[in-house]
């Protein structure tokens, strides 16, 4: 699996749109206009990271790692080798880890190095619970990239995939926060996001985020056993 993970994103990284994308997302999370007190900024840049920077680097991470292979066989020629299906699950979802854990660790960076021109007075447990902010949004996008996989392998469709993964990442919380708040059905507490939600909260004021490990493994690993067993039908279908 590590030399499947590691050509990937070899070829991954070979592609010149990637870079445009990444640097016009740096830009428009790195590059506001600063804020008045050290508490707004912090939460701007949360604020950005969480949706605009999540969602326009998971579109070429998305087109590169699930698209190409669907253009072009691989999948199934790995399969012809002797590789299980398990495994290429598997290695795509930690292809988007690895690759969106580079891309935020990059702006948490650069994040550092735009606050150090400023006059605001950030303290270092700002800067932590930031950096912890930024490891969410990595568990996020393999959350919502493990949902999208699974209409890919059901569908055989990478736009179907990515239309779910737009609709999960954009629409979807925004639908259940209204829901929630007008019929106070906590649909979106209990929700993915929610408890992602629910765990950095804790995390903030010193409590351990027991949440995180119910979304990963009711989430997560639910979805990454469902893609692997629809996987195994579609092969066989092919």
């Amino acid at each position: 699996m590590r030399r499947l993970i590691r050509a990937d994103i070899r070829r991954f990284l070979a592609k010149p749109s990637f870079y445009v994308v990444l640097a016009a997302a740096l830009a428009l999370t790195v590059l506001n206009h600063p804020a008045d007190s050290a508490g707004e900024q912090i939460e701007m840049y949360k604020s950005s990271l969480g949706t605009l920077y999540l969602f326009l680097v998971s579109m070429p991470v998305f087109l590169g790692i699930y698209g190409d292979e669907i253009k072009s066989g691989v999948r199934i020629s790995a399969i012809g080798r002797g590789i299980h299906r398990k495994k290429i699950v598997m290695a795509k979802l930690c292809d988007v880890a690895i690759i969106m854990l580079g891309c935020f660790i990059l702006a948490f960076v650069l994040i550092l190095v735009r606050n150090s021109f400023t006059d605001l007075a950030i303290t270092p447990s700002q800067n932590l619970m930031l950096f912890v902010y930024c490891i969410f949004c990595v568990i996020r996008s393999v959350g919502y990239f493990a949902l999208a996989s699974l209409v890919v392998f059901l569908s055989w469709s990478s736009a179907s995939g990515l239309f779910v993964l737009i609709v999960y990442s954009l629409i979807l919380n925004m639908v259940l926060k209204g829901i929630q708040t007008k019929f106070t059905v906590p649909v979106y507490d209990i929700s993915f996001d929610g408890l992602m939600d629910e765990a950095y909260a804790h995390i903030q004021v010193g409590q351990p985020g027991i949440c995180l490990i119910a979304a990963v493994i009711i989430y997560i690993c639910l979805v990454v056993y469902l893609t692997n067993k629809f996987f195994k039908r579609k092969e066989l279908a092919l």
